[in-house]
């Protein structure tokens, strides 16, 4: 334990990580349990800045229209213009908040981290349960979950080298020559 000032605390405009939420949830006991997806919605309500630009898949996730899916066309004022890609309004474009909003992603697409612990990680989404995202790292090979807020599209994966026989992670040994004069 450690004693703070009051005055040393920041309270206002917090914005922890899945993993800090997810430790402090873990801690608590079952029958006070946390709900992550609802404090995802709350966290990402209370983010000043719209983090969806033309071209996001997105999916309205409160309101009439939860559950209707599309593309990003334009934001204004925190107003998205979507086209719909869902089966009932396929090609309409709807207005919608912002706040009603999250990224929609599916298992297989290649994403880059743009906030938090893990920002400019990139890697293959796995799994996905509402708003929080399991991604393969290309770097670190491991699974990390984050929230989809804070991921967006990886403009292209990792390249092969063609001009190497070798690959990223193979496991090579290297010949000491010295150089004689």
């Amino acid at each position: 334990m450690k004693d703070f000032r009051i005055t040393a605390l920041v309270t206002k405009d917090v914005n922890p990580t899945l993993e800090e939420i997810t430790k402090f949830a873990a801690g608590a006991d079952d029958s006070e349990g946390i709900d992550l997806s609802s404090l995802a919605a709350g966290i990402k309500a209370a983010s000043k800045m719209s983090t969806f630009e033309a071209g996001d898949v997105v999916e309205i996730f409160e309101g009439e229209q939860a559950g209707v899916h599309g593309v990003v066309e334009a934001v204004t004022n925190e107003v998205a213009t979507i086209i719909s890609s869902y089966a009932g309004l396929k090609g309409q474009k709807l207005e919608v908040p912002v706040r009603s909003l999250r990224k929609r992603f599916k298992s297989g697409d290649h994403v880059k981290v743009s906030n938090g612990r893990y920002k400019d990680d990139t890697g293959m989404v796995v799994r996905v349960v509402d708003d929080q995202v399991t991604i393969l790292s290309d770097m670190s090979m491991k699974e990390i979950t984050i929230f989809s807020k804070d991921l967006s599209e990886a403009a292209q994966g990792l390249q092969p080298n063609t001009s190497s026989k070798y690959d990223v992670h193979d496991l090579v040994q290297l010949e000491y020559c010295p150089i004689s004069t």
